[in-house]
């Protein structure tokens, strides 16, 4: 990295280095940018997992809150039945 001096003004006690040249920050920059869109594609296929996990799980209480309610529309209508038969 080239850093150039300060020191045009006559008398001056210290000289300062001037920052960062306008490549090294656009380098700087295009680095950062390309470490953020990395780590946000990590992130999104956790994300993606979670939101599966998440699914699967809905899908498994249906599932049982559906074999429940046919469980129970079966075992009324086995009793509505036998009741009638008793009746009669």
């Amino acid at each position: 990295m080239n850093h150039r001096s300060n020191c045009s003004q006559p008398g001056a006690d210290r000289c300062t280095k001037a920052a960062f040249s306008l490549v090294e920050m656009l380098i700087t920059l295009a680095l950062v940018i390309v470490m953020v869109t990395m780590m946000y594609g990590f992130g999104s296929r956790s994300n993606q997992q979670e939101q599966k996990k998440q699914c699967q799980k809905n899908l498994q209480k249906a599932y049982i809150a559906l074999e429940i309610s046919a469980t129970d529309r079966i075992s009324s209508s086995t009793v509505r039945q036998r009741a009638r038969f008793s009746i009669e």
